[in-house]
């Protein structure tokens, strides 16, 4: 599964910056939906989402991809590269 550092690339903004930073001044800036920014934020979830969220979102911080999100293997699981498999709630497009 895929695991987005993205709590960790806002609190090191927040830092950076000596503010606060909300999901809604994020989703203004990148035209990410705060649903989808706290999907992705959430560390129980598995979020399934459109490929440019992720463009805008490095953008917004600055960072390739390879910052943005890490492969995480999953125990106890066999490893799948579908994903039918890898995200069972999905919604069908």
């Amino acid at each position: 599964m895929l695991r987005f550092r993205f709590r960790e690339l806002l609190a090191e903004k927040e830092r950076q910056e000596g503010r606060r930073i909300t999901l809604k001044e994020v989703a203004d800036s990148t035209g990410v939906s705060t649903n989808v920014l706290s999907n992705i934020s959430s560390p129980t979830r598995s979020p399934v989402t459109n490929t440019a969220f992720y463009e805008c979102l490095c953008r917004y911080f600055g960072v390739p991809l390879s910052d943005f999100a890490v492969m995480v293997p999953e125990l106890g699981t066999e490893e799948s590269t579908h994903v039918d498999v890898l995200y069972p709630n999905r919604r069908s497009t």
